[in-house]
């Protein structure tokens, strides 16, 4: 608003000086000339409107008006030379139709003609000068200019300054009006922009406001949404935590279903060995039957053999022959009977062995069907992995150990040479004396640890064949089993 304000200030100021000139420019008489100081230059082009302070803030707002008031300016000069060029086309048009008697020369030099004391009808000829002529540069002739040139003309032609003075009044109120009609324009139209701005601001303000009010509903949703997945992080927690639990609870199920197999084959193979041990039982029996029989057979024949010696001694010699082959014949079937006796006595022997090793088999099953494993095979076999890393890391950490070492202190030489002649029992000769020329020759830590690690395995081979070190009993039994099963080739 300030701007167009300060651009009607420069327009009425421009106005006004413009009148002043006029006022001070009078018609020039007979005697009198005109000078070229007096009208001024027809060259000289006004003055430009004063700028826009450069200390000013270059808002957008201030750009958009510094553009419209540009394009206003430029459409008042081109409406104004317009008017002008018609102006000056209608006075050209109408000084044609009448004589001029003003030279050319002093048009354009803006002089007026010099009195002489004879009335002349030829034209004065420009004085001669001594340097070549110039060329004529063509220039476009300025509305000032023109507007000058139209006014020297009236006032040649015998018109009164007066005139002329209204006439250009009259145009000047005219531009004046239609400026200050364009200003009110514009002023209208920046209103009009100012409404939209204003309007802009209350939608930017409602656009700002629904920006914070969904950024607010954004954030609740925010938290929402984390609060929701911490709660899912921790139910997927305590759904994993459950499911450990499952798979440990299966696991369990499955040592106890295969204990369960277990106990069901231990059931059927005592079912078995019962079967066959009262096989073996009623075997027994018969055999001591037998036995029973051949005893009785014995003393049978042993008493027909005194009662015959006895009939001998009364008989002649010939039924002496025949009892005498009676009593071989008796002596054999007593040593018959005799050896088949050793025979079930050992077949007896066997079987009761066999029964006590069947009956110890049944009461190591039996200590191991009241409870479940402690662990799992998965479990055991991960502990064996486990153990072979720990020999094969302690095996090279004794290993290099031994061979940073340069010399074997004094006081443990004896040591060394005892644990050395014991492993010579253990591992061979063989292997003890290539460690020697290993540790003298190449001292390559690799043989060391192979032998290492055989003895450390070979110790916990028979940690683990122990059976069961906590119950003496049970060891024992096992142990027993074990030994019996080795002999029997089972």
């Amino acid at each position: 608003m300030s701007y167009f304000k300060n651009l009607s200030r420069l327009v009425s100021r421009n106005s006004q000086s413009s009148q002043a000139s006029k006022e001070e420019v009078s018609p020039p008489s007979s005697g009198t000339t005109t000078s070229k100081a007096s009208y001024g230059d027809p060259r000289r082009t006004d003055t430009p409107p004063p700028s826009i302070p450069e200390d000013a803030r270059k808002t957008p707002e201030i750009r958009r008006r510094e553009s419209l008031g540009v394009r206003m300016s430029s459409v008042i000069n081109s409406s104004s030379k317009r008017k002008s060029e018609d102006k000056g086309s209608k006075r050209t048009r109408r000084d044609s139709s009448t004589p001029n008697r003003v030279n050319t020369h002093e048009i354009w030099s803006l002089q007026a003609p010099t009195p002489t004391t004879e009335t002349t009808t030829r034209p004065i000829s420009p004085p001669v000068s001594s340097r070549p002529p110039t060329p004529a540069i063509a220039r476009p002739a300025s509305p000032a200019v023109r507007h000058k040139e139209s006014r020297l003309r009236l006032v040649h032609r015998g018109e009164s300054a007066k005139s002329v003075l209204l006439k250009e009044k009259e145009h000047l109120t005219t531009r004046v009006h239609e400026l200050t009609e364009q200003v009110h324009t514009l002023e209208e139209r920046e209103r009009t922009y100012q409404a939209r701005c204003s309007n802009l601001e209350t939608d930017l303000d409602r656009a700002t406001s629904k920006y914070r009010s969904a950024k607010g509903d954004l954030e609740a949703l925010l938290k929402e949404h984390n609060a929701a997945a911490e709660h899912t992080a921790r139910h997927i927690q305590e759904l994993t935590a459950q499911k450990q639990k499952v798979e440990a609870q299966l696991q369990q199920y499955e040592a106890t279903a295969q204990v369960a197999r277990q106990y069901q084959d231990l059931k059927v193979r005592y079912q078995q060995l019962d079967s066959r041990n009262q096989h073996l039982e009623t075997r027994n029996q018969q055999a001591e039957a037998e036995v029973q029989q051949l005893r009785d057979q014995l003393r049978v024949a042993q008493s027909t053999a005194a009662a015959a010696a006895a009939v001998v001694q009364q008989q002649p010699s010939r039924q002496v022959q025949d009892l005498r082959t009676r009593n071989q014949q008796l002596e054999a079937q007593l040593h018959q009977a005799q050896a088949q006796l050793r025979q079930y006595e050992s077949k007896h022997s066997e079987t009761t062995a066999l029964l006590d090793v069947r009956t110890a088999e049944l009461k190591g099953a039996q200590a191991f069907l009241t409870k479940a494993d402690s662990f799992s095979g998965a479990d055991i076999i991960r502990m064996v992995e486990g153990l072979n890393s720990e020999i094969f890391q302690c095996c090279a950490l004794v290993a290099e150990t031994v061979f940073s070492e340069e010399n074997i202190p004094k006081e443990d030489e004896k040591f060394v040479a005892g644990i050395r002649t014991e492993l010579a029992g253990m591992h061979g000769e063989m292997l003890i004396s290539f460690l020697a020329k290993n540790a003298v020759a190449s001292r390559d830590p690799l043989p060391l640890q192979v032998a290492l690690q055989m003895l450390l395995i070979k110790f916990c081979i028979h940690v683990v064949t122990s059976f069961d070190l906590d119950n003496a009993e049970l060891n024992e039994r096992l142990s027993f089993i074990y030994e019996q099963v080795v002999n029997t080739g089972v």
